[in-house]
């Protein structure tokens, strides 16, 4: 009896997690980026690998390394310029309205979007949200009206490789 069981318990786990992969391959294919990755955080399998060093080389395997740009992938023409003064709006008070509808699952600091506003708007951080919520707005309006370059803004615009188990197999997804 003992061994029906383990066999049934067994075969439920698979099971669950054939369904969280193929769940989560559902959401990210219809652009639910959101909910893909809350599922992750939540399911109890986590659906995410360990980082071994085999599975950092399979991860290194998969993800070619970066294309040179060529010409026709730029835009070319005029660049519209806008005046500072529009993003002179963003201020620490729009950050905390719209820190107030953001949603999301942790990134590469590993901090969901919950925790950030709970920083961000809880009278618990009074002044450290606030400053937090100035710096923030100060970032957004630099970045908007100032060229960098692409090496400055690389932990900006870069994600983080995590390997999902595709049991077997490794899946690589950025995030």
């Amino acid at each position: 009896e003992a061994r029906a069981i383990q066999r049934q318990l067994s075969k439920s786990s698979r099971k669950q997690t054939e369904d969280c992969a193929r769940t989560f391959s559902k959401l990210m294919f219809e652009g639910k980026f959101n909910p893909a990755l809350r599922l992750l955080c939540e399911n109890e399998n986590k659906g995410v690998l360990t980082l071994t060093d085999d599975n950092l080389r399979i991860l290194q395997e998969k993800h070619p390394a970066p294309a040179k740009i060529t010409e026709d992938a730029l835009l070319n023409g005029p660049i519209e310029d806008i005046h500072e003064s529009f993003f002179s709006k963003i201020d620490e008070y729009m950050i905390f309205r719209a820190s107030k509808f953001t949603k999301g699952a942790a990134g590469p600091s590993q901090t969901d979007a919950q925790f950030f506003k709970f920083i961000l708007t809880h009278k618990n951080f009074k002044e450290d949200g606030k400053r937090l919520r100035e710096q923030t707005a100060q970032f957004a309006r630099l970045i908007s009206t100032r060229p960098y370059s692409s090496d400055v803004l690389d932990s900006y615009n870069n994600c983080r490789l995590i390997p999902l188990n595709k049991d077997p197999g490794v899946r690589p997804i950025g995030i």
